[in-house]
């Protein structure tokens, strides 16, 4: 195999390579990585043969959005305001893997690896594959982390198809915590992020309000939600109904859109028989944005792009395994400060 050194601004044929199920090495914030689709158990495969290590260890997931966190990982009110609060940055999180994910991923360990780098043009080739990907240090098992496209093209020259090199690592490792243990944070390895600072950020964070509001048609749907919810440290607020003898959804979804845009409650869960009905109520309230979650990535991008302060779900066309997920991946994303957004967001307010 030929080995070729790119720049960034060639990112193209990385992504297509990446795509393809090849390993790619790359510069992060931190260290040089070895890349390959978290999606694909081939690509996997090809990463150990790169790395020359027992395939039973997994690999750090790398991913460019908070909501692709909660996609393969469990996590609760702590976990995810320090994910929020350190993330994008040189800060490596082991949470526990949900279940379902492939095997590959946690070997049976039940943990799961997260990075969310702060490298811009490393986004952007996540973005464009469109897949988190696995990416541990670029060295073979037991040999020291290569730093320069010199080291990487004697190691892996034949081994991987393609190298982009720009020089610019600070050559420090990320920090890795085990978040792993509801309600406890404990260090696996300092890096770059001082541990007490994470530790600091861990004690003092409060729990966020969260309101609900249903009919009788999201009812069943509501109070599954509202126990996970509490169950991950937040604080339920509800506003009914609160049983299934049939009502108005509009009643109960403007309070609790009231709720949210008082401030009383910092975001809102809302259900119904499709979701539909509870999102149109909710947004005649002035100041609410509520998207509906009808997939994983939508729940996120109605969070990140569209800066919604509530969603609904609807309980005869979604499963509950879904939704309780999808409720982490609104949870943990944040709204986009990126200009585009902040504009549009501005545009549906005015």
């Amino acid at each position: 195999m030929e080995t070729k050194l790119i720049t960034w601004n060639e990112m193209k044929e990385a992504v297509e390579a990446l795509k393809d199920g090849q390993v790619v090495a790359f510069p992060t914030e931190t260290v040089y990585g070895l890349g390959a689709i978290a999606n694909s158990e081939a690509a996997f495969q090809r990463l150990v043969e790169a790395k020359h290590r027992p395939e039973n260890k997994p690999f750090t997931m790398m991913v460019s959005s908070y909501g692709d966190i909660a996609q393969y990982a469990e996590v609760d009110a702590k976990s995810i305001a320090i994910i929020q609060k350190f993330m994008p940055g040189p800060l490596t999180v082991l949470l526990r893997a949900r279940q379902g994910i492939p095997h590959y991923l946690d070997y049976g360990t039940g943990i799961i690896g997260v990075r969310f780098p702060a490298h811009l043009e490393l986004l952007a080739l996540i973005d464009a594959v469109g897949c988190p990907l696995l990416v541990p240090s670029a060295n073979h098992s037991g040999d020291a982390p290569c730093r320069s496209e010199r080291e990487l093209l004697a190691s892996f020259k034949g081994e991987i198809p393609l190298i982009i090199g720009d020089g610019k690592i600070k050559g420090e490792p990320s920090t890795i915590v085990d978040l792993s243990e509801p309600g406890k944070i404990s260090l696996v390895r300092e890096g770059v992020l001082p541990f007490a600072e994470l530790e600091e950020a861990f004690a003092s964070v409060k729990g966020l309000k969260i309101a609900f509001a249903c009919d009788h048609g999201g009812f069943k749907l509501k109070e599954k939600a509202k126990g996970h919810i509490a169950a991950i440290g937040y604080e339920v607020v509800d506003y009914g109904t609160s049983d299934e003898r049939s009502c108005d959804y509009p009643l109960f979804a403007k309070e609790a859109a009231k709720g949210v845009a008082s401030g009383k409650e910092d975001l809102g869960f809302l259900f119904c028989t499709s979701g539909e009905g509870v999102a149109i109520a909710a947004n005649k309230v002035p100041g609410i944005r509520c998207g509906i979650g009808y997939d994983d990535v939508a729940t996120g991008k109605n969070r990140e792009h569209n800066h919604a302060n509530m969603i609904a779900f609807g309980q005869k066309y979604m499963k509950e395994e879904d939704v309780l997920r999808r409720l982490d991946i609104f949870l943990i994303e944040k709204p986009s400060a990126l200009a585009k957004h902040v504009r549009r967001v501005n545009q549906l307010e005015e």
